[in-house]
């Protein structure tokens, strides 16, 4: 099984929330995200998104590896790999999914094995 979510420029984060690059997580509106500035350094090789980058909590979706791989290879989303998440970045996304009460109870446990 494959719990992913992609990478959006799409801004929907409420106007009562401060972006800040990390953890967004208000419970109190059922909001979680994970924000990236533009062009900051994210992973191993230093890349960066060229625009604000946002994970939300709520597009975690779990798939069986090979219905990933076909959704991936078959659907109308562009993906490329521009390289890996730094560990500090990785733990930091995987924490800010799993302790927030936004995030599905299914989706918390399986990040939290």
């Amino acid at each position: 099984m494959v719990l992913a979510t992609l990478p959006t420029s799409k801004d929907f984060v409420p106007s009562t929330v401060e972006k800040v690059h990390g953890c967004m997580d208000r419970p109190e509106i059922n909001f979680n995200c994970y924000y990236y500035p533009a062009d900051y350094a994210v992973c191993t090789n230093g890349f960066g998104f060229p625009r604000e980058t946002y994970v939300y909590g709520y597009r975690l979706q779990m798939h069986k590896t090979a219905d990933f791989s076909r959704l991936v290879a078959g659907g109308d989303t562009s993906i490329s790999i521009k390289g890996c998440l730094t560990d500090e970045e990785y733990k930091a996304i995987v924490d800010c999914m799993k302790q927030s009460p936004a995030v599905k109870r299914v989706y918390r446990n399986a990040l939290s094995k």
